[in-house]
């Protein structure tokens, strides 16, 4: 499971992912990132794998994946990996990219080392996210999303927490003095 947000100000994108991550996963990306590049135009990428539990991606695929083109033409990417199974197969994988033509992705341990590659300050900026409902949405909901109030999948939040009826937001919203655009 992902979750796929552009920081506007920046123009660089956010995909998270969470759980274990598979080959649909990553196809469902490319679907993603290719409908983004329709709206947004091409833009810097990071992908941030610091909360997965698991990669069940095979390599014989990552091999097969890492020949395609890059969908984010010419531009740079940050894969984040703290964990050195899935750090190994990324430094693989951007290998791979580099010798059939695309730029190679960075790999970087966290993700604050990929901001600053890219000088995204977090909070600063409009950011735009995909919802479950594969909805683009921004403003005060987009920020929700990133604090994992609004879920990818199943009403859960990429860690996991059953997430808040619309309702309940709403209210807490009004309680927080913001509105809640829909």
């Amino acid at each position: 499971m992902f979750v796929l947000c552009i920081h506007q100000k920046h123009r660089v994108t956010l995909t998270r992912f969470s759980g274990v991550v598979s080959s649909e996963d990553l196809k469902r990306l490319d679907i993603a990132l290719a409908a983004l590049a329709a709206r947004e135009g091409f833009v810097r990428g990071i992908f941030d794998f610091s909360t997965i539990e698991s990669s069940a991606v095979p390599e014989s695929f990552l091999g097969t994946y890492a020949r395609l083109p890059q969908i984010l033409l010419a531009q740079e990417r940050v894969i984040v990996a703290p964990q050195q199974e899935v750090y190994d197969l990324a430094c693989a994988y951007a290998v791979q990219q580099r010798d059939f033509g695309n730029m190679e992705p960075m790999v970087v341990r966290d993700l604050e080392h990929a901001y600053r590659l890219f000088g995204v300050d977090e909070d600063s900026g409009r950011r735009v996210c995909l919802d479950r409902n594969r909805r683009w949405i921004s403003g005060l909901s987009a920020g929700w999303f990133r604090r994992g109030l609004i879920g990818t999948q199943g009403g859960r939040s990429p860690t996991g927490v059953t997430t808040r009826p619309r309702r309940q937001k709403i209210h807490a919203a009004r309680a927080e003095g913001m509105s809640l655009s829909k």
